[in-house]
């Protein structure tokens, strides 16, 4: 049997196993017809016309998710979708104050704390002034996952380095945890996050 069946085969077990809740299709302008696929090849549009199909019975409820350009073009496809969405909802891009209330969120989850002068202001005033609006765009939320990456490398340099870095209030373990590491219930130590550091993560480059 064929990939071109596969994927067909695929798509509607896909469907099948959603069938009476939601189906999320990210990022689907991917499977549009590409230059960069060989020919003969490009299956990705037998799965939307297979999608496509689907959407008559009504369930499962199929969302479509990416960028607005990127799914215009989907929409506009000879492929069966034109029509068949009831609901379009556009969520804009978040501003840098929104970008930095998601850092923050990630910082205190992470157990960090934010230090005096550390504001969700203040890093909106630094991604303003460091990052242009085309980076923002393309990156979107995921900005605050590579400033916590920054902070976090910068915490560990600081203490490597030897700078008047409190040892006292600082667990060298905590430091270099990696994601998801558990660390013991009698690890009290706090790490403080500085504006200072902050400004170096950011200046330094995401």
């Amino acid at each position: 049997r064929g990939v071109g069946p596969r994927t067909i085969l695929k798509t509607r077990r896909a469907l099948e196993r959603a069938s009476g809740g939601v189906l999320f299709v990210d990022e689907a302008y991917t499977l549009l017809p590409s230059a960069a696929r060989p020919r003969g090849r490009d299956y990705g549009p037998a799965a939307l016309r297979e999608l496509a199909r689907g959407l008559s019975s009504g369930s499962p409820l199929v969302i479509l998710a990416g960028y607005s350009a990127d799914l215009q073009r989907v929409l506009a496809a000879e492929i069966g979708f034109k029509g068949n969405f009831l609901t379009r909802i556009e969520i804009p891009d978040p501003s840098t104050a929104g970008i930095a209330r998601m850092f923050f969120s990630k910082l205190i989850q992470k157990g960090l704390v934010p230090g005096e002068g550390l504001t969700i202001n203040y890093v909106s005033s630094l991604l303003d002034n460091n990052t242009t609006e085309d980076w923002r765009i393309e990156r979107n939320g995921y900005i605050a996952d590579l400033m916590m990456n920054a902070v976090r490398s910068e915490l560990k340099n600081k203490l490597v380095g030897g700078d008047a870095f409190s040892k006292e209030s600082v667990s060298p373990r905590k430091l270099l945890a990696q994601p998801g590491q558990k660390l013991p219930m009698n690890q009290v130590e706090e790490v403080v996050v500085t504006a200072e550091d902050v400004q170096n993560a950011i200046t330094a480059g995401l």
